[in-house]
């Protein structure tokens, strides 16, 4: 008979199961993907552009995180002058407060202690600039015209003098003398709009000071400086803690090409002959925001390096900081330029500001201001749900903590707008996303489960039928001699294809006398040579059809070889005449003193690999085993006995 093969069923099995598990673990994932975004806070935005420009861009938002710590600088002086007229000193009539002079500039908080890097001759104004400065002043230059029309006939002139015509340049035309000095220098800090936020005193004023002059301020001492015909730059220091800052970095990285952004207060844009129609101290003190182009670096006479930039410099840039694309300080405006703003124009590199800062032993670390603001702000920038709740958070703490920095405050009520609007978007969905993912979760749990009791039911059902088989395996038909040849070893017997061992296997079963040296013919027709299926005297034997041996044991039948053994069994046999019938046919052929393990178990006193036990099969009334379904027994043809003999 057929045996039916249980593998390929198993592999069909294991491939279905892995079918169902992928569509399972494809299911759960799909739960995912949908409620993971339904249940996070969704992204939002007050309405309009939120303020900080385009700060998607990283440059520019490294930029509006800097801009806070720029300065507007004045370095200023009460003048005195006297003209030699008519033999006679003729000292200039002075205002209510004397003649205040010098010059604006631009400088960078660069540490948390009020430290400010600027360019020298921002805080340290020459007396040969201040004395030009008495015939460029509109103001100082009519009250010179009134003086000298005083002199009008001492003097021969022609008509009375305007302050254009000091402007001009009469007394230097003129040769006239005149004699100056000057109070020491007073350096103010005031804080740009972009930290302190506008201060709304608008009105018209008749000069820089007396706009600036009504506006908080600090006054600065310079630390250590380098003079303008060196490298031209300084600290200036402020009596302020946790201020912001920039940080300073390696300007010998720089190269031609490079992209730079310049923050200053450039004159042009401080509308000079306008006094009368400026903004107040708003105008002042809003910085301007450029882009530069790096045209060559070029060395300075000392060896330090020159940065020399395309782009918009002017007069009042001058101390302000170049930064690169990280938002960190690599140059300080020095020169070049003039009025216009296409002109050449020249940075001085960090590299030396690095070395001044720290033989001035200042620390450049980050504040906590400073700190606080970038993380503020980044927040404010990200895109990450749930930022504007972030973001609103911390700009709130900054403007609880820093009352001075007003400039948050279109941060801070943007950043609040939307964060109610992301509550209201997350809150509008979250009960459907809930139900949807509860939906889901369940439905993919009972799928699982029930995959989970499917598997163990048919695995179940497996070894049920794989049991059934292994014992209809061992139902031989009755009859049939197993269709295994005999290969002739001459004085040794022969070898059973699965087992070792002194005997023989014959197509047609063989009846052996039990006994030492025993023979058994062969029967007609059989390739087997006389004497070849001699039994040693030494192993005392006998031949089973069921394993070799004395002592019947059941074996249970291997697995692998019920789920593999196609095998039939022809022919008959009877027992020889006055033998002692307790030979048995091993239907593998294996007998003797060392025999093998045979299919259904093997009988024998040394025996390697059978199990020394009872076999599965019964014995007929004659006492041969017979294997189990057979009425008959297939040696001698009794019936099966009711209980088999021991």
């Amino acid at each position: 008979m057929t045996v039916r093969h249980l593998v390929p069923m198993s592999r069909r099995s294991g491939a279905w199961s892995r079918y169902v598990t992928r569509l399972l673990c494809t299911l759960c994932a799909l739960a995912l993907a949908v409620a993971v975004p339904l249940l996070s806070p969704a992204t939002a935005a007050a309405a309009g552009r939120p303020p900080g420009g385009g700060f998607d861009d990283p440059v520019i938002r490294e930029i509006d995180i800097a801009s806070p710590a720029v300065v507007r600088i004045a370095t200023l002086t009460t003048g005195h002058i006297a003209f030699t007229l008519c033999g006679s000193s003729a000292p200039l009539p002075e205002p209510a407060g004397g003649f205040v002079m010098g010059g604006l500039g631009s400088g960078a908080f660069v540490s948390s202690h009020g430290d400010i890097l600027t360019a020298d001759h921002v805080v340290d104004i020459a007396k040969a600039d201040l004395d030009t400065e008495w015939f460029q002043s509109p103001g100082i230059a009519a009250a010179i015209a009134q003086l000298f029309n005083g002199f009008a006939s001492c003097l021969g002139l022609p008509r009375a003098l305007t302050g254009d015509d000091i402007l001009a340049g009469f007394v230097q035309a003129e040769g006239i003398a005149f004699t100056t000095h000057y109070d020491p220098l007073q350096r103010l800090v005031w804080r740009s709009t972009a930290f302190s936020g506008f201060v709304g005193s608008g009105g018209s004023a008749s000069s820089y000071t007396r706009a600036l002059l009504p506006v908080q301020h600090e006054s600065g001492t310079v630390v250590t400086a380098s003079a303008p015909e060196d490298d031209d730059v300084a600290v200036l220091h402020v009596d302020q803690t946790d201020t912001p800052s920039i940080p300073l970095d390696d300007a010998s990285t720089l190269a031609v090409q490079d992209k730079l952004t310049e923050i200053g207060f450039p004159g042009n844009a401080d509308l000079v002959s306008h006094f009368d129609q400026i903004g107040g101290p708003d105008s002042l003190l809003t910085p301007s925001v450029n882009t530069l182009t790096v045209s060559a670096l070029k060395p300075n006479f000392n060896g330090s390096t020159l940065i020399l930039v395309a782009g918009n410099v002017e007069h009042g840039d001058s101390g302000g900081p170049a930064l690169n694309a990280a938002g960190h300080l690599v140059g300080v405006a020095s020169f070049g330029g003039g009025t216009d703003p296409v002109g050449t124009s020249y940075f001085r590199s960090s590299t030396q500001a690095k070395q001044l800062l720290a033989d001035a032993r200042v620390d450049t670390a980050p504040g906590a201001f400073q700190t606080l603001w970038r993380q503020a702000f980044l927040d404010y920038a990200a895109t990450a749900p749930g930022h504007w709740h972030t973001a609103a958070h911390e700009m709130d703490d900054l403007a609880a903590r820093y009352p001075a920095f007003g400039a948050v405050k279109p941060y801070r009520d943007y950043a609040d707008q939307a964060a109610a609007a992301e509550t209201l978007s997350s809150a509008a969905g979250a009960s459907a996303a809930i139900l949807i993912a509860l939906v889901i979760a369940a439905a993919a749990l009972i799928a699982l489960v029930a995959l989970i009791v499917f598997l163990v039911a048919r695995r179940r059902r497996a070894r049920r039928a794989a049991v059934a088989a292994a014992v209809a395996a061992t139902q031989l038909p009755a009859g049939y001699a197993y269709p295994y040849p005999s290969y002739p070893y001459p004085n040794a017997g022969y070898g059973a294809p699965y087992g070792t061992g002194y005997g023989y296997a014959s197509p047609t079963p063989v009846a052996v006398p039990v006994g030492a040296g025993a023979t058994a013919a062969p029967e007609a027709g059989s390739s087997s040579s006389p004497g070849a299926n001699s039994l040693p005297s030494s192993s005392p034997s006998s031949v089973s059809a069921f394993g070799s041996g004395v002592s019947p044991a059941p074996t249970p039948l291997p697995p692998s070889v019920a789920a593999s053994a196609p095998w039939q069994v022809t022919g008959t046999a009877s027992p020889a005449a006055g033998s002692s019938l307790d030979a048995r046919v091993a239907p593998y052929g294996s007998f003797g003193s060392y025999g093998s393990a045979a299919p259904y178990g093997s009988y024998g006193q040394n025996d390697q690999n059978g199990q020394n036990g009872q076999s599965l099969a019964g014995a007929c009334a004659n006492g041969h085993r017979m294997p189990p379904g057979e009425a008959r027994c297939l040696i001698c043809g009794a019936p099966r006995a009711e209980t088999p003999p021991r």
